[in-house]
């Protein structure tokens, strides 16, 4: 799926660069940042502050995780697998974790996942991990919630007489659980928020990946330096250089050093590494993540973002500004100190949640 999100965005962009008979070369690249900052300096508009809202509201409601800008949780909120909230009115749908996660993948097709369950959501199983002794090596294989839930259906369960109906949906809604748990939902969770704001398919591109919308908003980028008109919602534009304003998002990738497939940049920035390669039509990255920005504090220098599945929560976090009001390249702190116990494999500080390689700004353009 995730491939197919890519392949498609890439395919598009490649179609726009060539169009233009050129490269993305650096004069275009300076005409995008002179577009960029003119944009920033205009506040949002009512679309965007829509989107704020309802970042807001849905963080709330979730009763999520909070980040401070050191980059370290200072409030551990609900977590998506969840079954209830602690409160008089906690066994409602809309305040059931887990039901709530569904609600957002249920916005990137408009289907409802009750009876249409996202094509993407599946439940991941090991053969023999439930062997005394388990295998040494285990091979992880996966199967679509929609046929679980399918064969569950099929299931004869009328030897438990009144309590049938309980078996069953116990077993179905602890798969979609399951489910929910072994998916990432960060992009659904953005999906839910566009469509809460109002945007609809022709200029929000909907999916179960952020590449896909990141991909339209580079095509955005390419077809505004060129002359053309303002099809997508969002254009790409450079986190170092360009302010952010309530209702953008920003976006960092996860190929990280150190695993399967690590990005190595191979331009003067990572913004215009990463863009080229998506306005070539090269293989881009495909593992990333994107907040929405709530607010911004310049005087501060702060900026506050919030995004889906951090941590398996729906989570705020302060990211930190430079004197020029744009994404400082240093984000939290670098040293855990000696008494925190977390560190990765390779002996690095692990404590600093805020530390991503953020790479582009999506700007709101409508």
């Amino acid at each position: 799926m995730l491939r197919a999100l890519a392949a498609a965005g890439a395919a598009l962009l490649l179609q726009a660069a060539s169009a233009s008979g050129e490269e993305f070369g650096n004069d275009r690249f300076l005409a995008l940042a002179k577009e960029c900052r003119t944009q920033a300096a205009v506040g949002p508009s009512a679309t965007a502050l829509r989107i704020r809202d309802a970042a807001v509201a849905q963080h709330k409601s979730f009763q999520g995780n909070r980040v401070d800008h050191t980059g370290r949780i200072v409030f551990f909120g609900h977590s998506e697998v969840e079954s209830d909230h602690e409160g008089d009115d906690s066994f409602t749908a809309d305040k059931v974790p887990w039901r709530r996660v569904l609600r957002y993948w249920e916005a990137v097709t408009g289907e409802p996942a009750a009876t249409a369950p996202h094509r993407t959501l599946g439940a991941w199983y090991y053969p023999g991990a439930l062997e005394n002794p388990a295998p040494t090596e285990l091979d992880r294989r996966g199967v679509s919630l929609r046929r679980l839930l399918e064969v569950i259906d099929k299931l004869d369960f009328s030897e438990f007489g009144d309590r049938s109906a309980a078996y069953k949906a116990a077993i179905q809604q602890s798969v979609i659980r399951a489910s929910l748990s072994d998916v990432a939902w960060s992009a659904a969770f953005i999906s839910f928020i566009m469509r809460d704001a109002g945007l609809d398919e022709k200029v929000f591109a909907y999916g179960a990946a952020h590449v896909a919308y990141i991909s339209a908003a580079v095509a955005q980028s390419v077809r505004g330096v060129d002359g053309g008109e303002r099809t997508h919602f969002f254009r790409a534009c450079d986190p170092a250089l360009t302010p952010p304003r309530a209702g953008d998002l920003l976006c960092y990738h996860r190929h990280t050093e150190g695993t399967r497939n690590p990005y190595v940049p191979k331009g003067p920035s990572l913004f215009r590494s990463i863009f080229e390669d998506f306005a070539n039509g090269e293989r881009a990255i495909t593992r990333s993540h994107c907040d929405i920005v709530v607010d911004v504090n310049a005087g501060a220098r702060k900026v506050t973002v919030i995004g889906g599945n951090v941590q398996n929560s729906v989570t705020e976090r302060v990211l930190t500004l430079n004197k020029r009001s744009v994404l400082s390249s240093r984000q939290g702190t670098k040293a855990c100190g000696p008494n925190n116990p977390d560190s990765l494999a390779t002996g690095g500080a692990n404590c600093n949640f805020n530390d991503q390689k953020w790479f582009v700004l999506l700007q709101a353009v409508m």
